[in-house]
């Protein structure tokens, strides 16, 4: 997953205790939220996005390894036809899904 995190901080040890606040954050589950300094004032936010292969290999598995068509797992994401292209590719490359014949796809075992 890919972490955004925007934070205004002129001292470094004040930035260093932010971002770690970020992290413990997004580790209890978090996926957003306020940084706010030591006198209380809020300085940026933290938000954490989940990436297409993320998306797609969620939803592959949500469907108890049924194969999926190119086309189903597109509108069930909210990812473009490309998009999931690009996601499958790299996952099975990486041998996390499996092609089956008419563009369909499921979880490698």
């Amino acid at each position: 997953m890919k972490c955004t995190i925007r934070i205004m901080a002129h001292d470094p040890t004040e930035l260093s205790r932010l971002i770690g606040a970020a992290l413990a954050a997004i580790e209890e589950g978090e996926t957003s939220g306020p940084l706010i300094d030591c006198y209380g004032a809020r300085v940026g936010g933290y938000t954490l996005e989940k990436d297409h292969q993320d998306l797609v290999v969620e939803y592959l598995r949500s469907q108890d390894n049924a194969q999926m068509h190119l086309h189903e797992i597109a509108m069930a994401t909210g990812l473009g036809t490309y998009e999931v292209l690009s996601a499958l590719t790299l996952l099975e490359l990486k041998g996390q899904v499996k092609q089956f014949s008419g563009k369909r796809f499921a979880v490698r075992q």
